[in-house]
């Protein structure tokens, strides 16, 4: 019975390793592959339709080069007529997401200034009661002292890469100083009662892959490829597909055609009354594009709009490493993966044999040994004595094909409490790939029978440090 605790241990120590411990990161690295494998190929079923509340407004090259002549950055009242036009259909709000960096050039002798336009509208948008949300620097903060004035919320637009592969998954909740980003700020603002507490774990965007109705008229590059060619061979294509979000142009905007007046106001509130509008570009020579968990290439401003399209769908129950509850305590969440390997570091104990030797701890141990595994799988099976025996007669006689039932049953434990860990718990990427690699050491270690060298180096020494201290007493007595 000691040799089978002692490998229930040293399987547990190893779990605790693999799931924590990784080697260049990369079982983190494995996760994050699974978790996009999963959001590719199974975000259809599990995220559902786009929230209708949102729309992204986007200035291509086209309305730039009808309007600035394809000028790049536009001039200040071009965003105004833009935001002007868009307040006609009375957004909810309005998130801009540009920089605006340039300095205001000086007024000339009989006109305007660039920008005093933008500031009336900004000023309009103030006295409807329809909050701006604006991208925001020290250097916005240095060129436009006027947007001090209440017209703008500044938030943290910053786009947040993964350093190893460039994908955009992480969406934080505040960036420098403690300014909250766009997505969880405008979330907050516009419903008060979405987060009981208020959030601190960073989001982990999880993209939805339904088509979009209203969406049907964009044109998309597509790169299929079958899950089977991906499972073996990994992402190989790069795509620009339709977006998720509902989308319009600022070309649809300023020029809007349709039958008759009124099918262009039916159309146009369709799009913008009471939305959401996320104002963002897609332009040549702007690199402000990202690299979506699906393998997709999308204008930045759509990460925003995801991430808030997560946040209206699921709350307080967004998506993180971490997840939400008590799980989102690392030292609890460490706990849990532990609780989850524990039945499977007792399978793998029970099922344990010694290298060259057919009864569980080797003829050296016998029929003590055996004996303690029984015990072990009556304990951790509860089944009938006439069951027990016939499942480890079967065992014996079958062992290649009792491991790879056993393989299978841990692997599908695994997958079950993956699903578990993102449905109740919230954590975006399950260690599914960690539980497999432990999985995998642990069968690996059984096999070069390390682990049996292991126990019987520990139990030898703690057999001779017993047999010292015994000893110990014998040695300070004095002569006769």
């Amino acid at each position: 019975m000691k040799r089978f605790w002692a490998y229930v241990l040293l399987i547990m120590a190893f779990a605790h390793l693999t799931l924590n411990y990784s080697p260049l990161g990369l079982s983190n690295r494995a996760d994050k592959y699974l978790q996009d494998l999963f959001n590719t190929y199974a975000g259809g079923m599990v995220y559902g339709a786009p929230q209708e509340d949102i729309t992204v407004l986007l200035l291509t090259d086209e309305a730039l080069e009808t309007h600035q002549r394809g000028h790049w950055p536009a001039s200040y009242d071009f965003h105004g007529k833009v935001l002007n036009t868009l307040l006609h259909e009375k957004p909810r709000a309005v998130f801009i997401d540009f920089l605006w960096l340039s300095r205001r050039p000086e007024a000339p002798t009989h006109g305007p200034r660039d920008g005093d336009y933008l500031i009336k509208v900004l000023q309009r948008y103030k006295s409807a009661g329809i909050p701006v949300y604006l991208a925001w620097t020290p250097a916005v903060k240095q060129n436009w002292p006027e947007l001090e004035q209440g017209l703008v919320r500044p938030v943290g637009a910053e786009l947040d890469i993964d350093p190893v592969d460039f994908v955009s998954r992480t969406y934080p909740t505040t960036v420098d100083a403690g300014m909250q980003t766009p997505a969880f700020r405008i979330a907050q603002d516009l419903r008060p009662g979405l987060f009981p507490q208020k959030p601190t774990e960073p989001m982990d965007v999880f993209w939805g892959t339904l088509p979009n109705e209203k969406n049907k008229w964009m044109k998309a590059n597509k790169h299929e490829t079958g899950l089977v060619d991906t499972a073996l061979d990994g992402f190989s294509g790069v795509k620009t597909p339709v977006p998720f979000n509902t989308t319009l142009y600022v070309r649809d905007l300023l020029h809007q055609v349709a039958e008759t007046r009124e099918k262009v106001r039916e159309q146009a509130a369709a799009l913008m009354k009471d939305k959401i509008v996320l104002y963002g570009a897609n332009l040549t020579g702007v690199n402000d594009l990202i690299f979506t968990p699906t393998r997709d290439i999308l204008p930045g401003v759509y990460l925003h709009a995801m991430a808030l399209d997560n946040l209206l769908h699921w709350g307080s129950e967004y998506k993180s490493a971490l997840g939400s509850g008590l799980l989102a305590n690392m030292w609890w969440h460490a706990l849990w993966n532990l609780l989850i390997v524990l039945p499977v570091a007792l399978l793998l104990a029970l099922f344990h044999r010694r290298p060259g030797h057919d009864t569980p701890g080797g003829p050296e141990a016998g029929k003590a040994d055996e004996g303690a595994a029984k015990p072990a799988l009556r304990w951790c099976l509860g089944l009938p004595r006439a069951w027990r025996t016939r499942i480890w007669a079967l065992f014996d006689r079958h062992r290649v094909l009792g491991k790879l039932c056993i393989m299978l049953a841990l692997a599908c434990w695994f997958a079950v409490w993956g699903a578990v860990e993102f449905f109740y718990f919230n954590i975006s990427a399950g260690t599914v790939a960690g539980y497999l690699a432990f999985l995998t050491l642990g069968f690996f270690l059984d096999k070069i029978g390390m682990v049996d060298w292991l126990i019987d180096s520990m139990l030898m020494r703690i057999r001779n440090a017993c047999g010292r201290l015994a000893r110990a007493p014998r040695r300070h007595q004095p002569r006769a």
